[in-house]
């Protein structure tokens, strides 16, 4: 029933065309080169960094802030504790999130150079 298409429709149209009722389309490989499949060669060393270090924030605040507020209910951190530790995550998130970008980016150029 489903392979004779939907009531008043063309038998041309839609999936009662021929191609895909006799399953008669040639395969076709297409012509990618390696040119196509490599990625940039990076941001540049500055605007990974501060894309780094935006992304840094913004997972102190998700993982680190909420934790800390959190902790900071039961046990009473004075302001510079506070500050020290969302300082220091922040830094620690920043730097590596840049040792992993650098070392993905290297991994990317040894890979096209290879293809």
């Amino acid at each position: 029933m489903f392979d004779d298409g939907m009531p008043g429709e063309d038998p041309n149209y839609g999936w009662n065309r021929a191609s895909i009722q006799y399953r008669s389309r040639k395969f076709c490989k297409p012509c990618i080169k390696a040119e196509d499949l490599v990625l940039p060669s990076g941001l540049g060393n500055l605007h990974m960094l501060k894309l780094c270090a935006a992304m840094g924030l913004m997972m102190t605040v998700l993982y680190v802030w909420v934790t800390v507020f959190i902790v900071n209910v039961f046990i009473p951190l004075t302001g510079p504790m506070y500050a020290a530790v969302l300082g220091g995550a922040v830094v620690v998130f920043t730097l590596s999130l840049y040792v992993f970008g650098m070392r993905e980016t290297k991994r990317d150029q040894a890979l096209a150079e290879r293809l």
